[in-house]
């Protein structure tokens, strides 16, 4: 059961079925619902439930509390903790099946099939825009260029494999 599972649990745990000890603050404030912090400041004005060997006794705890006029936290209901647990899971599982699904794809591989892409195009470019271009536009008018550079870029698109959406030119223009 993971953390956050536990605290929930932990917290729908009413004070009367609290267990007698707690094997430390930590846990104390897990089961009480009392920020941790807050505890040591009651260890540090003289609660005797704080033992010498770390232990917390909770009952003892819950008497000191209410001498002192304090409350413990209302616990959260039994259905709301169990809600919440469940939508938790749910998440968990959703998004592992969105993962499964290549619906949702992990950073670090994304990340890696971008640059080598990037490292891809960056050669074609080169090779296509410095050794090929100058040689082929030589001599050319103005709309025959334009030709030339339209079969290039065509040319390098397919062989990007980017998928062709609509006419470029009304796109940015």
């Amino acid at each position: 059961m993971s953390e956050p599972q536990q605290v929930i649990l932990q917290q729908m745990i009413e004070p009367s079925q609290w267990p007698k000890w707690a094997k430390n603050p930590s846990v104390a404030a897990r089961i009480t619902g009392v920020h941790r912090s807050t505890l040591y400041e009651h260890k540090a004005v003289g609660c005797a439930a704080f033992k010498a060997s770390g232990k917390v006794q909770l009952h003892q705890y819950r008497e000191w509390l209410s001498k002192q006029g304090r409350k413990v936290a209302e616990p959260k209901s039994l259905l709301d903790a169990r809600l919440k647990l469940l939508l938790a899971q749910i998440a968990r599982v959703e998004r592992a099946n969105s993962v499964a699904a290549r619906e949702l794809v992990n950073a670090g591989e994304a990340a890696a099939l971008v640059g080598q892409m990037c490292v891809k195009a960056r050669a074609i470019l080169f090779s296509r825009l410095v050794d090929e271009l100058p040689c082929r536009l030589a001599g050319l008018a103005a709309e025959a260029i334009r030709v030339e550079t339209r079969k290039l870029f065509d040319e390098i698109m397919e062989l990007l494999a980017v998928p062709d959406f609509g006419d470029v030119e009304s796109n940015t223009g």
